[in-house]
Formats: C-alpha cells, structure tokens, sequence
C-alpha cells in the first residue's frame, strides 16, 4: 500500500453516504462486518491515487469502496487541524475484515493500512478510536497498482525477467511498475561502453533504478526527480548484471520503457570513448554514442589503460550530463579535460554539459549529432589543450595560429596558402575565442565554434591536429571539406 500524493488527487468534497454499522471501533476493528451498502466509490486518477475530505459524528463509519488489480494498495486517513483519533479497517467484498490501523506510530492518531490485494473489490471503514472524541473532519486517500505488464511476476531478484545476452541495443516498452519493484536480467558479452536508462512521466509516479551484480551488491544508482534515469556500464565486465525498478516513496507508474545499450566490442588497439551520461533520453544517448564511434574511426591507436575515480579506462571516460546553462538558442554546451596522462598528456577522462533547454530541439533538428561531436572534440584536447601541449600562438591577440606541422599541411594543400600556421578564432568570449578554428575562414567545419544548419565536416584539418597532438590518426577517415 501507499501513501497518495494529492497534487493529481482526485478531491470530493463533502461525503454522500454515511453508513452507521457500529457506534465506533476500538484499536481493532470487527473481525466482520456487513456487506456496506453506503459508501463513497474511490475513482483513482491517471497516477492510481485519489483522496478527499470528510468528517466523522459521533458514533459515525465512513466507508470507501475500491476495485484494484493485482498488487497492493494504501489507504489513509490523517485529521489536519482536527483531534479525531482515527481507527480504518480494509474488508474484503464479502466483508471479512483483511487489516487495520489504530495509530501509525506512539505519537501519531492518524491511520494507515498497507496490503498486498489480489484483484477485486475491497471497502475502508473509517470511524473514530471507541473512547475518544467522536466527531471531527479528516483527509482519506487511497494509491493503488496500475495493471501489470507481461514481465510479471518479477518482483524480486530471483524472478527477474531474462532480456537474454545483448550484442545491440535493447528497448522495452509498455511497462508497468505496479508493485514495489520490477527486476530484469541481461548479459553482456564484452566490457566497455553501454548503459541502462528509463524513461517515463515523472508525473504519473518517479521512478528510480539500481543497478546489481549476481551477488546482490548495488553497482549503481540513478534516483533522480526527471522523466530519465541512467546507471553507466562503463569499465563493467562482461557478464550478468540484474536492474531493479522502484517507485520513490512507494510510487507506482502505469508506463514506462526500459533501455538496455550493452558494450561495443572494442577491437585490441582500437581506440574506444566510454560514455557515462546523466539526464539523456535513449534517443539521445544512441546519437551520443554516434559521436563517440565517429572520433574512434580517426582516431586509430590505443592509449596506455589507467583508471578514473576507480573505474578502468581505456581510452578516454566521459561524463556527460543535461544541465541548465542560459536557455535556449544561446550556449548550446561546454566540455573539456579534467585529467591527462603523464608524459604524453593526452586526457583519459573529461565532462561535457548540455543545456536542457536546447537538447530536445536539436535532436529534432538533426544539429544534436554535430554538437556532441564538437564537444568531444574540446574533450580529447582540440581548442582545451593547444596550449599546454604548445601548439597555440598569439593567444588573445588579432591572430592566434595552431602550429602544429601536420595541420598546417593540410590546411595550406586545402586553401592553397603558405602559411606558418592554422587560423584560431579571433573574436568572441573566452569560451570561443583561442579554442575553436576561426568561423571566418572555416565557416561550418564542426570545430568552429558556431553550429551551423545541415552537415558540419570534420575535416583533414581537425584529424591532423590530433596527429600533432600525439594520437594516431587515419586521414582517410576525415569528411569532404572545401573552402
């Protein structure tokens, strides 16, 4: 049983029927009863809640009829402002008393039953304590489980429904949290990037999920307040991992979807970006993940393994999350490095941030693919680490250049120039300015650093500015780009 939220309640105002069975109930209510006869029909909202108000004379029942599927349900009956000392009673259609409630603790007179029901019909009686004041107004409300979906029964870990071994992708829809907890298997079959998200309407009950491992030990958690959650497979080996679906203070949900992104099989000395991503939806993780196949077609070496925050790395780990920054059409989003290897100093860990208030529009625009990719781009070091690795001149002056030898190539063959150097934005903000190629000249080349509308090419430029960075690169793999 749960507690209702009242916000989406459905509220009746005054109580139509009263039934006077007994002149009051004591901390126990009768063992049976009649069948009710008068009573008020509780009609539960989209969320399976509903609640009104109601008061009590002396010598007074209440009864509430309710008709549930299969799972459990609560009822309460709390008195704000009032000093009734409830008493509630849940019978079952034939009327044979099932549970009941004096006081939910010492210090608290008001009631609450919680109980496991099989479908049916079930009537809550509420009256005052025998021996206490015997009239005065309180508040009922009643949660109950939506229908259950075709995964039931897997309400604990034992019984979780098999989603089998996952080599692609896999999303279930249509699925109902209609009791404490929903359980799924999966195996997956190499370690890597991948994760387990849900999607849902907050509204209709927050969900939450976690993340196991075959001995019940929790790897992960994602209890957030959104419509999404996400636990990473990240640095996770191979093998069978278990999700556990709950409701937050006992919530239901009647739909939600369940996405399972195993692992890519990476191959040995590939280069590989692993993804951890907090507030996306799997649609937009799937573009995300598009993002990070495409660096790892140009960039072709691996770099030596290590590990972030204890998780094992090989190549590079992202965080990337949905957050506010300044609304829509402005910042679209901000990343970089926030730890390099020694020596080298090529980074193996980084964050990316996306405003909320512009992902949905460009996901549906078609412009969220080129965004992550520049993002990832500052994350591996183009614009956020030229400087460290002194590659950059003129900073903050008229002209600042990217010196590195092998970009200059290529940008010299392209505009068929002589220059010392490739052209680095000269204008804008500190975010812009130093750490993008010069919109002047490259116009819509995806590490510009403004998103144009339609294709941005990562051009033979970028690719060979990793070369001089230290990665190894395979120029072939760059995207047709002219002047």
């Amino acid at each position: 049983m749960r507690l209702s939220r009242s916000p989406r309640s459905v509220r009746l105002g005054v109580e139509l029927f009263e039934d006077r069975l007994t002149p009051s109930w004591a901390a126990v209510p009768p063992a049976a009863v009649p069948v009710p006869t008068a009573y008020t029909t509780v009609a539960p909202d989209a969320a399976y809640q509903a609640t009104g108000t109601a008061s009590i004379s002396a010598g007074e029942v209440d009864w509430y009829k309710v008709t549930v599927q299969a799972g459990q349900t609560t009822a309460l009956a709390t008195t704000p402002g009032s000093s009734l000392n409830t008493v509630v009673g849940l019978y079952s259609s034939a009327g044979a008393r099932l549970t009941s409630n004096n006081d939910r603790s010492a210090t608290d007179t008001d009631s609450r039953v919680y109980r496991t029901l099989t479908a049916g019909t079930y009537y809550l009686g509420v009256t005052n304590l025998t021996g206490t004041a015997g009239s005065g107004s309180y508040t009922w409300s009643f949660t109950t489980p939506p229908p259950e979906d075709a995964y039931e029964e897997n309400d604990t870990q034992a019984a979780a429904a098999d989603l089998g071994t996952l080599s692609v992708a896999r999303a279930v829809s249509g699925l109902a949290l209609a009791d404490a907890n929903d359980w799924f298997k999966f195996t997956t079959t190499a370690a890597g990037t991948g994760s387990v998200s849900l999607a849902f309407s907050n509204a209709l009950g927050n969900l939450s999920l976690r993340l196991y491992d075959s001995g019940g030990r929790v790897l992960a958690t994602s209890a957030g307040s959104g419509d999404t959650e996400t636990v990473s497979l990240a640095g996770r080996p191979a093998g069978t991992y278990w999700v556990r679906v709950y409701g937050v203070s006992s919530a239901f949900n009647p739909n939600y979807t369940l996405t399972v992104t195993p692992p890519v099989v990476v191959a040995p000395g590939a280069f590989s970006i692993t993804l951890r991503t907090t507030g996306m939806t799997p649609t937009q993780e799937v573009i995300f993940q598009q993002a990070a196949d495409r660096w790892a077609q140009v960039i072709t070496a691996d770099l030596p393994d290590t590990t972030y925050g204890g998780v094992f790395v090989d190549d590079l780990l992202i965080d990337a999350s949905a957050v506010a920054i300044d609304g829509a059409y402005g910042v679209l989003g901000s990343a970089g490095p926030d730890a390099l290897r020694a020596g080298s100093r090529l980074p193996y860990h980084g964050e990316m941030e996306f405003d909320t208030a512009d992902l949905a529009r460009l996901e549906s625009d078609g412009g969220l693919f080129s965004t992550v990719l520049h993002e990832m781009g500052h994350v591996l070091g183009i614009g956020t680490l030229w400087g460290t690795l002194g590659l950059l001149t003129g900073a903050g002056g008229s002209d600042p250049r990217f010196i590195g030898p092998r970009a200059t190539a290529e940008y010299n063959a392209l505009f068929g120039r002589a220059e010392a150097g490739v052209p680095v934005e000269n204008t804008g903000g500190p975010g812009t300015r130093d750490g993008h190629w010069r919109e002047s000249v490259f116009d819509e080349e995806v590490m510009t650093g403004t998103l144009d509308t339609g294709v941005n090419p990562l051009s033979r430029i970028t690719v060979a500015s990793l070369a001089d960075m230290g990665y190894t690169v395979d120029l072939a793999a760059a995207d047709p780009f002219a002047p």
